[in-house]
């Protein structure tokens, strides 16, 4: 669960640039900006969501496996030195519960710079092709 929850926010992390690359090849830019911004904070959002549901419940399974009657809890008998590392790594992280209230601001501002830095990439680009456009035909002319 926990190799789910780093595949599933690395697929976050490059969801912007994936978005972009859909809609400006294989769409041929169909979709807005605005559409595209939208649809891909909201697709990180919901993936961000599922990695802290996957690391949760794979910080839970890791912790539950020191449970030998199976009554839910680790009781003083099963209390073991490894069953203490799981059960901290389990109660300790506030990244967890914090980040399912700043997944929503984080992701709009991880989108956000993201189509930015691709608006401004296409436009460098864009800007030299017509350059090099200007400079042959001012050659042939």
């Amino acid at each position: 669960m926990i190799g789910l929850s780093r595949a599933l926010l690395l697929a976050a992390v490059a969801l912007p640039a994936l978005t972009w690359t859909l809609n400006r090849f294989v769409l041929r830019r169909k979709l807005s900006w605005v559409l595209m911004v939208l649809i891909t904070w909201g697709g990180c959002v919901v993936m961000t969501w599922g990695c802290l549901y996957a690391l949760e419940a794979g910080l839970r399974a890791n912790m539950m496996v020191f449970d030998l009657d199976r009554d839910g809890s680790i009781s003083r008998s099963e209390l073991t030195p490894d069953a203490k590392i799981a059960m901290a790594e389990w109660s300790s992280d506030t990244g967890r519960n914090l980040g399912t209230f700043l997944v929503v601001p984080l992701s709009g501002a991880w989108t956000g710079a993201m189509c930015c830095v691709l608006a401004a990439g296409n436009w460098a680009i864009s800007r030299c092709l017509a350059q090099r456009r200007e400079r042959r035909s001012a050659g042939r002319g």
